[in-house]
């Protein structure tokens, strides 16, 4: 009669902390949502998500002085929950402030692990690259490998133009020189042709005798306008008020508001590859490029 009592201890009563652990059906826990670790909306601007996550640092700091003049009977796992807490709010910050992982996320792709999805197990997948990321504080949103050749092509189509332009000048120029003055009117508008398409050639010349450089800051701008003769569109950006040229498919990547950084050449400024920048302020005031250029 003793073993009655033990016939009711089932193992079955670990099912229900079980249900607590994802409360959410139709989207991801808190655990992986970047916007609850936050504390941010979904529209989050960048400048909303920095002051988050700076919010939750300072909060960090705070816990970690206060550990240290604790007594030691504190509880012990404080310091390691704090570390925790700061690093998935690390990681959501790098995830939002990444365009591509942003929008990936938004379209229900779940996890805030370096990028990677987790399965059953927990382990955590990494994701398929859709850009080439070499670092933590930047992501490469895009790179122009005929970059160089972009430059020997304006040098050559602007060079012979102006060349051209400055020979029909000889046309309305011996017209005036006989007299008739009309021929002042076309002898301006060729000049101002030929100065234009020499200031091309001469810049494409010197940036082919120069070294690539770079600007960092906020994207303020985004355009396409037409080429010569409206044949082709060339796609601009506006970064610390200079104009760049940039590729298709860098330009469909870049957003107004983000924190770029452009490797350029000087003169034209046609682009070798623009770097998206998820550090700290202290390291995008770096006088030193993010990656050798």
């Amino acid at each position: 009669m003793d073993s009655d009592p033990q016939v009711h201890s089932d193992p079955q009563v670990d099912s229900g902390p079980q249900v607590t652990g994802s409360p959410q059906l139709d989207g991801p826990s808190v655990a992986e949502d970047p916007y609850l670790i936050l504390g941010v909306a979904r529209n989050a601007s960048r400048s909303e998500i920095q002051g988050a996550y700076r919010e939750l640092k300072a909060q960090h700091d705070a816990e970690r002085n206060a550990q240290h003049d604790a007594d030691r009977g504190a509880s012990p796992e404080r310091g390691p929950a704090a570390d925790a807490r700061l690093e998935r709010a690390r990681e959501a910050r790098a995830l939002l402030l990444s365009p591509s992982r942003r929008r990936a996320f938004d379209h229900g792709e779940a996890g805030v692990v370096e990028g990677g999805t987790a399965d059953a197990a927990g382990r955590v997948r990494p994701p398929t690259p859709q850009r080439r990321s070499k670092g933590p504080d930047y992501e490469v949103m895009g790179e122009d490998p005929r970059h160089r050749r972009t430059v020997q092509r304006m040098a050559l189509m602007y060079g012979p133009l102006a060349v051209g332009a400055l020979l029909l000048m000889l046309v309305p120029l011996g017209s005036l020189l006989g007299g008739r003055g009309g021929a002042a009117v076309p002898l301006v508008l060729l000049l101002f042709v030929a100065t234009a398409l020499a200031f091309q050639a001469v810049t494409a010349l010197r940036d082919l005798r120069a070294e690539p450089m770079f600007t960092r800051g906020e994207v303020q701008r985004t355009w396409t306008k037409g080429g010569l003769l409206w044949f082709f569109r060339s796609h601009f950006l506006m970064v610390n008020r200079q104009v760049f040229v940039v590729p298709p498919e860098i330009f469909i990547q870049v957003r107004e508001g983000e924190l770029v950084e452009c490797h350029h050449w000087p003169h034209t400024r046609t682009v070798l590859r623009v770097l998206l920048l998820r550090g700290d302020e202290a390291q995008q005031q770096s006088s030193e490029p993010t990656i050798p250029i």
